[in-house]
Order: structure tokens, then sequence, then C-alpha cells
């Protein structure tokens, strides 16, 4: 059913993208007419849901001399509708920051940097990632773990950690070192067991990981009394 779908979807895209007429009022009445639901968490305005649909159509449907229509961009490895709420979602946010008092971030293009589809499957897999995480640190030692608490969450510098346990700085910075790699390695093993991607998108997904780390690290290590 899953491969049925997805054929569906491509052959959906490749006609809008055609120009067909068919293709393009199924998008619209199948796909945009659901800007609004994509939006809900965000408690988006109407006028919002109607500006991100605007640009939906023109970033996704229509092409220009410096770059094909977006909707080229889809080849089909997850749903077409949950890619789009990928998408309504960015821009949305992208749209909301000229109302907001703080000083705007760096301007992204819709498609000029990140990919949609990596997007998706981090929204899809982000439960996967948090939970091979958390299986990840209970295979640590009690001694490893409060290494990465003293550092990462209490914010020990490695001469204090040194002069702690009394050893030379670069000695904690390797048993840190060594505690971080088992932990990514375990993390990865656990993640790959569970997610049907492709190597580069793995990487991807581990970023997840990475890029959470020490907060995670709090959430998971905080509650835990030095040995």
């Amino acid at each position: 059913m899953g491969g049925d779908a997805r054929t569906s979807d491509l052959a959906l895209a490749r006609g809008c993208l055609s120009g067909d007429p068919r293709a393009l009022k199924e998008f619209e009445d199948t796909v945009l007419s659901r800007v609004p639901q994509f939006l809900a968490r965000l408690q988006a305005t109407p006028a919002l849901c109607d500006d991100v649909a605007q640009q939906l159509r023109e970033e996704l449907l229509l092409a220009t001399e410096a770059q094909p229509a977006g909707l080229a961009r889809y080849s089909g490895r997850g749903d077409l509708k949950a890619w789009v709420r990928v998408v309504a979602i960015r821009t949305a946010l992208r749209l909301r920051k000229p109302e907001r008092p703080d000083p705007p971030a760096r301007e992204d293009t819709l498609f000029g940097k990140g990919d949609p589809e990596l997007d998706y499957l981090k929204l899809r897999y982000r439960s996967a990632c948090e939970e091979a995480f958390r299986g990840a640190l209970s295979t640590l030692t009690s001694r490893e773990k409060l290494y990465l608490r003293l550092h990462y969450v209490e914010g020990l510098s490695l001469e204090r950690m040194a002069s702690l346990y009394r050893v030379h700085r670069a000695t904690i910075a390797r048993r840190l070192a060594d505690h971080r790699e088992k932990l990514h390695a375990e993390t990865r093993a656990r993640l790959q067991a569970v997610v049907p991607v492709r190597d580069s998108e793995f990487e991807s997904l581990l970023g997840l990981v990475r890029s959470q780390f020490a907060f995670s690290l709090r959430g998971e290590l905080g509650g835990d009394t030095p040995a």
C-alpha cells in the first residue's frame, strides 16, 4: 500500500510540474487546502495560512530562470502531504519573522538551504532518535555517566575535573572523548537498527542527537548523584 501511495504521489507531482490542469486541481484540493491543518500547532492566523498557501503555489509549482519548480525536489521517499507540511511550516516561520520584535535571523530561501525531505525524516524519526539516545545512555557505567554529567551538565572545566580526580587535564579530555564516542556509537547502532534510510540521510538524523547532546544529557543525567 505504501508503494502504491508513493507512486500516486509521484504521478501527481509530475502532473503538476507538466502543467496538467487536473493534477494542479487535485494538488490544490487535496494538499494545499490542508495548509491550515499543517500549521495548526503554530496557531497560524487565517491570513498567514493564506499567505503560506500562496507562497507554496509560487515556490512549488512555478519555475524561474534561476531554478526549477520546488516540487521537482520531491522524489517520493515520503508521503507528499507530509513533505509539503514540512515546507509549509518552514514557510510560515519565515513569513512570521518580520512580526517579531527580536532582531531578524539570517534569511534563508525556501529551498536555498536545507532539504525538505531531510526535514521530513527528522520530524518522522525524532522519537526514534530520542529513544536510541536514552537506550544508549543506559549502557554507560555510572562512572562514565558521571564524567559526562560533570562536564556537559554541571559545566565543570577540564582543569577543574582534573583537579577533582587528581589526574592530568589530557587524561580527562581523553576519557570524556572516549565516553562520548561510546555513547555516539551505541546511539548510532540502535538508531540504524530501526530507521530504514540511506547513509547520507542517516548522518543527518544523527545530527538531531549531536545538536541536542548537552540538552539531552541534562534531561537524562540531571538527577544522578555522584558515586
